[in-house]
């Protein structure tokens, strides 16, 4: 008896999800999905809000700690379960540290107009949650100057050179799963820069993105017609200033009603293939 309550509370709440995540892309036809559900789900990949929290002992790494995250003999385990705890108190995110799905990496790059490198940790807490944060060497060990909050998990951190940029821009690669609620994955490429004492973003693209919706706007259990879009795009960085980005675009619609994860019949498909130019008075990419 209390199995099958139990199954009847789940399904109860997972038809409750699906119907709540639906409404993204209800009362859209299938012409207009493709801007208008793209600009939906850009809305939920946040933006990533630049903090600069207060200045203090307590948002700082002993320079002994960051010699052995760059490599110099010591307990490399606890100099990174440091660094990492510093980082996530400091952001008010201590929480985060009881999470079993946390997941950390720390890279050495030279993003900022001060001297030296800059120790960037990406962390990512659960299927939903990310940051970036940025340590600036100082006069008594390595400060927390800032970190973006507000990211959806981060998969890769890199650096670009970029022409008019005494320093490097901070590439940022995240990966946001919502099949279960709102029908959809998506793997998105950023690209920030320090203008002043801010990262701010200059450019941002979607590397991959997978989506369904009801045909009609009606879920209607296992007599729903499925409508599937997918874009897949190679992005590639030129050491001139330039990003390539060639692909493929697909729309279709389910062989089978009420099978989402089954085979789809393709009824558009498109190329893709865009260019854009760093402008560096301007400090942006501009698309040609």
């Amino acid at each position: 008896m209390r199995k099958t309550l139990g199954l009847t509370i789940i399904a109860a709440m997972l038809a409750v999800e699906l119907s709540i995540g639906w409404n993204l892309f209800r009362d859209k036809g299938e012409d207009s999905l493709w801007g208008a559900g793209k600009k939906d789900v850009t809305a939920i990949m946040a933006s990533g809000k630049y903090i600069v929290p207060k200045q203090g002992s307590r948002n700082s790494l002993e320079y002994k700690i960051v010699e052995i995250l760059q490599g110099a003999a010591g307990d490399k385990i606890w100099a990174r379960q440091q660094a990492l705890e510093i980082a996530l108190k400091a952001l008010d995110l201590s929480h985060w540290l009881e999470l079993n799905s946390l997941r950390y990496e720390f890279n050495f790059v030279d993003i900022h107009p001060a001297s030296g490198k800059e120790l960037v940790i990406s962390v990512s807490a659960g299927k939903d949650n990310g940051l970036v944060a940025v340590f600036s060497p100082g006069a008594k060990g390595y400060e927390l100057i800032g970190a973006l909050t507000d990211l959806v998990p981060v998969t890769h951190v890199g650096v670009i050179g970029l022409p008019g940029l005494d320093y490097k821009a901070l590439v940022i690669d995240e990966y946001l799963d919502e099949m279960t609620g709102a029908f959809f994955k998506v793997k998105t490429k950023s690209v920030y820069i320090f203008k002043g004492e801010a990262l701010e973003k200059v450019w941002e693209r979607d590397r991959y993105r997978k989506e369904y919706w009801p045909e009609g706007g009606q879920l209607k259990g296992d007599q729903t017609s499925w409508l599937m879009r997918k874009e897949e795009a190679a992005i590639v960085f030129r050491p001139e200033g330039k990003i390539e980005v060639t692909g493929i675009r697909t729309q279709g619609r389910s062989k089978n009603l009420g099978d989402l994860a089954g085979e789809y019949e393709i009824t558009k498909k498109e190329k893709i293939k865009e260019v854009y130019i760093w402008n560096a008075e301007k400090r942006a990419f501009v698309l040609q």
